[in-house]
């Protein structure tokens, strides 16, 4: 794995995780390097098609914390605070919604080659 071409690791992270879902398994099926892929891609699919609320149907609360880790570690800190502001009380709170929403839509802070640099130094430390 040490090998493994990153944006080949993203792209199939992507799959699995579609298959996942479809499949009725659920992203709880794919490893934590995997999942760090595929929610910041759900995140901004999900916003840029259908808005927040999508993205909070499918993976509110069990994901979030996960979700605002793998945005804080390709330096989206800004997106990272956002989510973890999103709670229960919350979750209907317009103006935070509307704010996530917008810094997903924007890629505040991150961009593709930040995500696959995570990725790289995710597959560095896999055992070979």
């Amino acid at each position: 794995m040490r090998n493994a071409d990153p944006d080949a690791f993203i792209n199939t992270a992507i799959e699995v995780g579609s298959r996942a879902l479809r499949d009725g398994r659920g992203i709880g099926a794919l490893d934590a390097d995997q999942r760090l892929v595929y929610l910041i891609s759900e995140a901004e699919v999900l916003c840029d098609m259908e808005g927040i609320d999508s993205f909070l149907d499918r993976y509110f609360p069990q994901w979030m914390e996960e979700t605002a880790s793998a945005f804080a570690e390709v330096g989206a800190a800004e997106i990272a605070v956002a989510l973890r502001a999103i709670d229960a009380d919350t979750i209907h709170e317009d103006p935070l919604l509307d704010r996530a929403n917008d810094l997903i839509t924007s890629r505040a802070g991150y961009g593709y080659e930040a995500v696959r640099q995570a990725v790289e130094r995710r597959l560095t430390k896999r055992s070979p």
